[in-house]
């Protein structure tokens, strides 16, 4: 980064952190009803030929010597998942929940609402498109039977502290007020919810009105993540999103407006016929209204555990109209100096939040690694030990919970390899660093450690005489987690 744009970073954080919600004070860049100033077409553009040129002379030389960290448009994943060798059944998953819970005593919920009133070209996931009222609605019953299954089949669910209760899609801001009601009602009462809380629920920003947004603030909901994508109206239509930026400005604006605590706003990059100039001007109008985070991801076309995207049928007619490899990085990179002038802190990889922001499910999925039970068709629950996923088939999954069973059909039970990759997976992504005394007290002289660290220095992803990633490291860490830790 030049001297300008480094002289430049401290004030304009300066300016903006006044104009940032923060949850004790209110915001009175809002109270005017004004965004913090953006950093303009000209400082994008020399953000964007800094990260091109560190790009060109960092980044990719390390990929010529080393071509397993080349990741293909097709087989890119932001990956999650972690499935080990030693596959178990539903029964046996289910024991494994149990003596987890009896011991842990906290947990993490995750409710999937699977519906959505149109398909985003880019998406890869199952979903059931739908406009009518009472099949979106349905889901609540649902996911409502599912619970109280587990309820009775794993008891110590009920006993245990909730630290964070999500409740994702789908889009399931297109609940209406009465179902939404019945189901953050249900779990509370159910459940042993912290009396703060954070309750969170995606949304879009065509089903998140002035009207759901109040209703959600009332309920008890604290933390939205909206879908904005981008705010090019050519991509927004290409990929059939069904508002325009206008409105996802308006969203943004009335959520940082309301009572809503913590506001996330997501963006995607990677598009076909986005420019990175493009991309940089979406990312530079959401920061000036200050949200309290932003999440960048790199478009997956598709996944063998999830299904292939529209967008990934393109990409296999004209794969030209993407832009290179070269360019994707120069977008991530330059996301993140972006972000760095506004005053964003970056943990885990993408996800740029205001200083002193803390987001709770991040903490228990990412840094602690609490059990997490998931509900609904394809929903899956993980700890540090297992994984379990619910029916991929909507039928199965369905006639399971109608005949009084749990809808589970496999799991991953790890072994003590597969917990120490997926403890420095974990750290990498969600830190950029690795600690030797966390992982000999957990794992004592675990061979893992070695070889992982070993690679990153060999690579050279890591900075000197530190197990922290360097600035190369940040750029390849999904590559990197992907190839040398999930995929030995």
């Amino acid at each position: 980064m030049t001297k300008e744009i480094r002289d430049s970073a401290t004030p304009l954080a300066q300016m903006t952190s006044a104009g940032k919600q923060d949850q004790r004070q209110p915001n009175p860049l809002v109270q005017l009803n004004m965004p913090a100033q953006q950093i303009g077409t000209d400082r994008q553009a020399e953000v964007i030929q800094l990260s091109k040129a560190f790009i060109e002379n960092q980044v990719l030389p390390v990929l010529d010597r080393e071509p397993r960290l080349r990741t293909s448009p097709q087989d890119y994943t932001h990956a999650v998942k972690f499935p080990g060798k030693h596959q178990v059944d539903g029964e046996s998953a289910i024991n494994l929940a149990k003596e987890t819970l009896s011991k842990r005593r906290e947990v993490s919920l995750y409710v999937h609402i699977p519906t959505c009133s149109y398909k985003c070209t880019f998406c890869h996931y199952p979903v059931v498109v739908s406009n009518h009222q009472e099949e979106i609605d349905g889901w609540v019953d649902t996911i409502i039977k599912e619970s109280e299954l587990y309820q009775r089949r794993i008891p110590e669910i009920r006993d245990c502290r909730v630290t964070s209760f999500y409740v994702g899609g789908g889009t399931p801001t297109l609940l209406d007020q009465r179902a939404l009601e019945r189901l953050i009602t249900h779990f509370r009462e159910n459940y042993n919810f912290d009396k703060d809380l954070e309750i969170t629920i995606e949304g879009t920003p065509d089903s998140c009105t002035h009207e759901k947004i109040n209703f959600l603030s009332d309920l008890g909901v604290n933390r939205v993540s909206v879908g904005v994508q981008t705010l090019n109206n050519s991509l927004l239509g290409s990929v059939n999103r069904q508002h325009d930026a206008d409105r996802a400005l308006e969203c943004i604006d009335a959520l940082v407006a309301s009572r809503i605590r913590t506001v996330n706003c997501d963006l995607i990059y990677g598009f076909a016929d986005q420019s990175a100039q493009s991309f940089l001007s979406d990312l530079d109008r959401v920061l000036s209204y200050g949200p309290t985070s932003v999440t960048v991801y790199r478009v997956r076309l598709g996944r063998s555990d999830e299904g292939p995207s529209a967008m990934l049928r393109l990409f296999e007619k004209d794969p030209t109209k993407f832009p290179s490899i070269e360019i994707v990085y120069t977008m991530q990179h330059a996301a993140r100096n972006l972000a760095g002038l506004y005053g964003y802190h970056e943990e885990p990889s993408g996800w740029f939040s205001q200083p002193g922001s803390r987001v709770q499910v991040y903490k228990d999925r990412w840094i602690d690694q609490k059990p997490m039970i998931g509900f609904g068709w394809q929903a899956y629950s993980y700890s540090k030990g297992w994984e379990y996923h619910n029916f991929k088939e909507r039928g199965r999954y369905l006639t399971n919970l109608n005949s009084g069973k749990l809808p589970l059909e496999f799991g991953y039970a790890y072994d003590e390899d597969e917990r120490q990759r997926r403890l420095i997976a974990f750290r990498l992504k969600s830190q950029f660093q690795l600690s030797e005394d966390e992982f000999r007290a957990r794992f004592g002289q675990g061979s893992v450690w070695a070889s992982a660290v070993g690679s990153l220095r060999a690579i050279g992803l890591l900075e000197k005489n530190s197990p922290n990633l360097n600035s190369v490291g940040k750029v390849l860490v999904e590559e990197f987690v992907e190839k040398f830790l999930i995929k030995k």
